[in-house]
């Protein structure tokens, strides 16, 4: 069987085109996802679980002005999410004191009043 520079070189071009496609998508390249648009409405959750679930995740933005925090989290298995990088918005502008871009973090997340706020954060050294 032979080929030709042209067919070789068409197949090579195309698995590039490929690679690429799939390293866009990779973690690292993840985007702030608008969580506004969300149906937070299907995420079923007891008071009880919301008070004991605890996620871990990178702090990738600090918005002191705005009092959010964006977050690249694990899954946020009381409210049924799973992992993404989003902003929320947190209870108490001081718990952003604290924490800083690039830091590992802790924190609590509950549904109030139809989103999504942290309650209670803490960095992991």
């Amino acid at each position: 069987m032979t080929f030709s520079f042209k067919v070789l070189q068409s197949v090579l071009a195309a698995l590039a085109v490929a690679g690429t496609s799939v390293c866009a998508t990779s973690v690292g390249a993840q985007q702030p996802m608008d969580h506004g648009k969300m149906d937070h409405g299907k995420m079923a959750a007891t008071k009880a679980d919301q008070a004991n679930d605890i996620t871990e995740g990178v702090v990738r933005k600090v918005n002191t002005e705005a009092g959010k925090l964006t977050i690249q989290h694990g899954d946020i298995r009381h409210l049924g999410m799973p992992a993404m990088t989003m902003a929320f918005p947190v209870k108490t502008p001081g718990l952003l004191d604290n924490v800083q871009t690039g830091d590992k973090i802790k924190f609590k997340v509950i549904k109030e009043n139809g989103r999504l706020v942290i309650t209670e954060l803490q960095r992991v050294k």
